[in-house]
């Protein structure tokens, strides 16, 4: 299941993504565009609730983070798993957007 919201940051409104359970990696890039033709500069996907990640999903971050920047947004991705984490960082993909361990401190960046 995915959900996508607005909620609110300091420097005003952001998507958020939720994924939960076996969340396909093509509505994730679904939901990314649907914030950007909504107008947000910031998109949160939270990936707290999803079960497990794969190639499809990085690919997925990498083509939206990179969207955003062409669109004058920014990407940030909420994850507690260290194992996603760490592949994130030794891949060089986190370098395309910020990497967080919770959604509040997506937000606030």
């Amino acid at each position: 299941m995915i959900e996508l919201r607005q909620e609110e940051r300091g420097a005003g409104p952001a998507a958020v993504i939720e994924c939960a359970g076996h969340a396909d990696a093509e509505n994730v890039v679904r939901c990314v565009d649907m914030a950007v033709r909504l107008g947000h500069t910031c998109v949160v996907v939270d990936l707290l609730g999803r079960d497990g990640t794969d190639a499809d999903l990085l690919g997925v971050l990498h083509r939206s983070a990179r969207r955003l920047r062409e669109a004058g947004g920014r990407l940030a991705v909420v994850s507690a798993d260290s194992r996603f984490r760490r592949l994130l960082h030794l891949t060089l993909l986190s370098q395309g957007f910020r990497v967080c361990t919770t959604r509040e401190e997506a937000l606030a960046g």
